[in-house]
């Protein structure tokens, strides 16, 4: 592989992990957002003053807004742990090339992570 062709997949598997950063990085703004306006309404809630009517709604908003709250906290664990199995995945698909001949980079691509290491 000459240095050219070395240097366009490196180009390539950079921009390529950049995209997938950026939209990681958009999602997390918008559920950013969204955790915020949630926090805001708990607030107004705790805040206002309550009647014996408005109270049961309160409370089954408090119940909805607690299960949004763990929804929230639960999609920003997954998408940590995406962004942890993309690097992950990603330098394993370097070292397997770099240690197999067999294996080129578009070959390594298209396979399974699973299957990189049970050939190795």
């Amino acid at each position: 592989m000459t240095r050219e062709q070395t240097y366009s997949e490196l180009l390539v598997a950079v921009a390529d992990s950049e995209s997938r950063i950026d939209k990681l990085r958009r999602e997390n703004e918008v559920l950013r957002a969204r955790l915020n306006e949630l926090k805001i309404g708990a607030e107004e809630l705790n805040n206002a003053p309550s009647k014996s009517n408005e109270n049961m709604r309160d409370e089954s908003g408090t119940s909805e807004q607690s299960e949004m709250f763990s929804s929230v906290k639960l999609l920003q664990k997954y998408n940590n742990v995406k962004i942890v199995q993309d690097l992950v995945d990603g330098w394993a698909r370097k070292v397997i090339v770099k240690i197999d001949d067999d294996i080129s980079e578009e070959r390594c691509q298209e396979m399974d992570i699973v299957d990189i290491f049970e050939k190795a």
